[in-house]
């Protein structure tokens, strides 16, 4: 083994295409090559692979818990939020129910008679401005009308009723549903509803001669009890500020005496009680005896000509038999409405050339009967 002295180089072999060459040479040294230059990546691509980074680790977080996503993507997305969305547009413009004619009012609305009969009193507190000043007390101690919700089984007429409530006090209505107030997004839910009422409390102070309403539909979208067990925390929040934002429509009613809130509810008893008693007068909507149906089959047929019902001498009481024939599937307002359809369906596909008894019964009897089998 051949070993250098300090400061001697070792010899090295230089293998150069020239035979010559091809041989050790003692002493000779050979430098190192350079180090190769690294690459430099644009500022760009750099910013766009970090920004990729970021969004897959948030991605892989997301998988075992979405608050720290929803946070970080809030962030993001108020920055480039637009406060003329759509959706706000929406929920900030009233609707005038005036100009929708099939929207009944009370005086128009056909059957129901348990309904109306709660509601003449109400509407007729709200026309002569006499509701009690203050807060809401007991409805049967004569108190304050502000909130009122309609609960009963699905397809019972909840929202044509709390619409007919508005029609009929010629009421600026705000449409609130809540697939557009409950977002992703982190604080956006309650965001959307604080707008709603701003627009509100500024109607209702520039024009207090001008009955609003605040239509809720499916509060139990909205308003799930916080004691459930399942109750998120976010969802509870939630609940809580909007409960905060009705308590501010309250003070504005108590000022200027022109706020009315109406929600529709299928599950009453699954309300949070804090939203039970703001919205403190109850109407049960229930399905329609024979009676109410047909009344409602009645105003339904008025639509055709008088000459033509003449030749088709119905018999509404018959229709309601047919319908309300099985105690187990009894026929609620939106199955009338589905009949009515397919009625007007097979005339217009010229099934049938004219409105006759025999032709009517068997719509309404072929209907019932693929209810009854569902």
């Amino acid at each position: 083994m051949l070993v250098c002295p300090v400061g001697v180089s070792r010899p090295s072999v230089n293998f150069a295409s020239n035979s010559d060459s091809n041989q050790f040479k003692f002493g000779t040294f050979i430098p190192p090559a350079p180090p190769e230059k690294k690459r430099r990546f644009p500022n760009a691509l750099k910013w766009v692979l970090g920004v990729a980074g970021v969004v897959a680790l948030c991605a892989t977080i997301s998988r075992t818990g979405d608050k720290f996503i929803n946070v970080f993507a809030g962030l993001f997305k108020g920055a480039q939020k637009n406060p003329e969305s759509e959706v706000l547009q929406k929920l900030v413009a009233p609707v005038d129910y005036s100009k929708i004619p099939e929207i009944a009012t009370l005086e128009t609305m056909a059957g129901m008679k348990d309904v109306k009969a709660q509601l003449m009193p109400v509407i007729d507190k709200i026309k002569n401005g006499n509701r009690s000043a203050g807060l809401y007390k007991d409805e049967k101690g004569g108190g304050k009308i502000f909130a009122l919700v309609f609960e009963g089984p699905s397809g019972t007429g909840k929202t044509f009723s709390a619409r007919a409530l508005a029609k009929s006090i010629d009421a600026e209505v705000f449409q609130v549903n809540s697939s557009d107030i409950v977002t992703k997004w982190l604080g956006e839910s309650e965001s959307n509803f604080s707008n709603v009422c701003d627009e509100i409390i500024k109607r209702a102070s520039n024009n207090p001669k001008k009955q609003i309403v605040l239509e809720f539909d499916e509060l139990e979208g909205l308003f799930r009890s916080r004691a459930k067990t399942d109750a998120s925390e976010h969802n509870s929040k939630m609940i809580t500020t909007i409960l905060q934002q009705l308590d501010r429509l309250i003070a504005q009613n108590n000022l200027t005496n022109n706020i009315t809130v109406v929600g529709t509810t299928n599950l009453y008893n699954n309300l949070d009680k804090a939203v039970q008693t703001r919205f403190n007068k109850c109407i049960t909507v229930g399905l329609p005896d024979k009676e109410n149906l047909s009344a409602v089959i009645k105003s339904k047929f008025d639509v055709f000509k008088d000459d033509v019902l003449k030749k088709a001498n119905l018999n509404y009481d018959d229709l309601a038999e047919i319908m309300n024939r099985d105690k187990n599937k009894q026929a609620n307002m939106r199955d009338v409405n589905y009949i009515f359809e397919e009625i007007g369906n097979r005339l217009s596909a010229q099934e049938h050339n004219s409105l006759d008894s025999g032709f009517v019964k068997d719509v309404f009897a072929k209907y019932m009967d693929q209810k009854r089998i569902a």
